[in-house]
């Protein structure tokens, strides 16, 4: 036999869901709910209160192993309570893949207990472990769970496969207030100020009305990658639009909006001079969705809110774009200097409080050096152009394919 013939590979494919919870009257109503998943699914949260799902962070997740392995390790882009990896490479007893990944509990005051399950369609050739660091976690906290794929004998003529279907289920635990010692213990203190308060505490106190101690242009530091960014409060209002079903508004000026006040890198909105499909089309746009948000800090994706975006569209287009459940987003030309007639999207949306401050400089620095930074709004004029803020400040528009800023904002809720 060629050895050709002894080298197989392994596909695998994991879906790891974290059940979530169905509020009822008081915490003696909370259930958890078991849902199996063969394939591909989504899972929606039900409630807001028990927030268990996962999250990227710079080592997680991962793959590794004892041989040279192909395949990868994610999290669903849209739904954070599903992770998958697919393997390549297992060819023989004793090789193994090992995929990690970390688990948050993003709720405010509800502790999580986690338990296991898992199936393994073909434990004749394949041995299926799971674990997790810890099983309680409080508000706040975060777990490392793990599954390892071992290959428990050689194939030798045919390949083999293995279909996994694994379970982490979280079940509610009610705070310490109640218990005397649940692992629910509240993370999330009273706000004194948005330099030093955790993140959770800014959360809770916009969810709860309470952030008379932070103030529009109040300034904090974010790290990323080991590079430390200021970002700042840009507004607090919430506008009569901003509700989820006034669908025709963006939300991207509505409530607690931060934004960075430093440029996060330079980029061309497309390699290619147009701006046909408008900001969703771009580069930014997907750069923003697809590589920053998994760099932030964890425990800063935690609080951001799904946001509504809106943005115009340029000469070869006929409608605005409607983006849902974006986490970060740039900017539109409304949103900084108030109005904007080659803008098509202005009407759905308004200035942020913090520029509305004519003495607020709208210049933003990269490597300390002023530069051009990028709004989202594509100008309706031209079939090949983006409004942009100059190195000067001012409202200005260049070609999709020069090099300018990306200064993103979010939300906190």
């Amino acid at each position: 036999m060629k050895n050709s013939q002894n080298k197989k590979t392994l596909q695998i494919v994991l879906i790891v869901l974290v059940a979530v919870l169905t509020l009822g009257i008081g915490y003696a109503s909370i259930n958890a709910i078991n849902l199996i998943i063969d394939g591909n699914a989504t899972a929606t949260p039900n409630d807001n209160n028990f927030k268990v799902h996962f999250v990227k962070t710079a080592d997680t997740p991962n793959l590794t192993g004892n041989v040279t392995l192909t395949g990868s390790a994610d999290i669903d882009k849209d739904d954070n309570t599903l992770a998958t990896f697919n393997v390549g490479g297992l060819s023989k007893e004793g090789d193994y893949a090992i995929a990690t990944y970390t688990i948050i509990n993003n709720s405010n005051d509800v502790g999580a207990k986690l338990s296991l399950e898992l199936t393994n369609s073909n434990a004749d050739y394949f041995k299926v472990t799971e674990t997790i660091t810890d099983t309680e976690l409080q508000a706040g906290d975060t777990t490392t769970g793990t599954v390892k794929v071992e290959m428990i004998k050689t194939p030798v003529q045919d390949s083999v496969t293995t279909s996994i279907t694994a379970k982490i289920k979280a079940t509610a635990v009610e705070n310490d207030s109640a218990t005397g010692g649940s692992p629910a213990s509240k993370v999330a203190g009273e706000p004194e100020s948005f330099a030093s308060d955790s993140w959770a505490t800014i959360q809770k106190a916009v969810q709860n009305n309470n952030t008379s101690v932070y103030n529009v242009g109040d300034t904090k530091e974010v790290t990323i990658n080991g590079i430390n960014y200021t970002v700042r409060i840009s507004n607090k209002t919430t506008g009569e639009h901003c509700g989820d079903n006034d669908t025709e508004y963006s939300q991207t000026a509505c409530g607690f909006v931060v934004e960075f006040v430093e440029i996060v890198e330079q980029k061309t909105m497309n390699t290619e001079n147009t701006n046909v499909g408008g900001y969703p089309a771009t580069l930014v746009y997907d750069y923003l969705k697809n590589t920053l948000y998994g760099q932030l800090p964890a425990d800063l994706q935690t609080v951001i809110k799904p946001t509504r975006v809106i943005s115009g569209y340029g000469r070869k287009d006929s409608t605005n774009f409607t983006n849902i459940n974006q986490k970060l987003y740039l900017l539109s030309s409304v949103e900084v200097f108030g109005s904007d007639n080659y803008d098509t999207a202005a009407s759905t949306t308004i200035q942020l409080e913090y520029y509305k401050n004519s003495l607020n400089s709208k210049i933003k620095q990269y490597n300390t050096s002023n530069s051009c930074w990028w709004s989202r709004s594509a100008d309706f004029g031209s079939s090949y152009e983006f409004r942009n803020i100059n190195v000067n400040g001012i409202l200005n528009t260049s070609f999709a394919y020069n090099t300018c800023g990306v200064a993103p904002a979010f939300r906190i809720g």
